[in-house]
């Protein structure tokens, strides 16, 4: 995993030092840097472009099928609330996998 890429909200789920709403202000812009590029003029994204967003944002690929298990999840026009969400459960599946009990 490319630890350091990740957000620091991410980074700080297993430290001592509790995220801060910076963390979060911080990582939701960093998102939207990687999102609304790729958006439209309704402020969707074709599914198929996901998995170039994710990869350019440093995501890790647990799976190592590009992403092809997150995509599959999602609508054929993404908004950046369901981009939110996906990208929570995608931080949740790598925190799952690299801490497995």
């Amino acid at each position: 995993l490319m630890v350091g890429s990740q957000p620091s909200g991410v980074r700080k789920m297993n430290l001592p030092d509790r995220f801060n709403i910076h963390d979060i202000s911080s990582s939701e812009s960093r998102l939207r840097q990687g999102f609304e590029p790729h958006a439209d003029d309704d402020g969707l994204v074709p599914r198929e472009e996901i998995s170039n967003i994710l990869s350019t944002l440093g995501y890790a690929d647990i799976e190592d099928n590009g992403y092809l298990s997150v995509v599959a999840q999602c609508s054929k026009q993404v908004s950046f609330q369901d981009f939110l969400e996906l990208t929570n459960q995608l931080r949740d599946d790598i925190h799952a996998s690299v801490f497995k009990s």
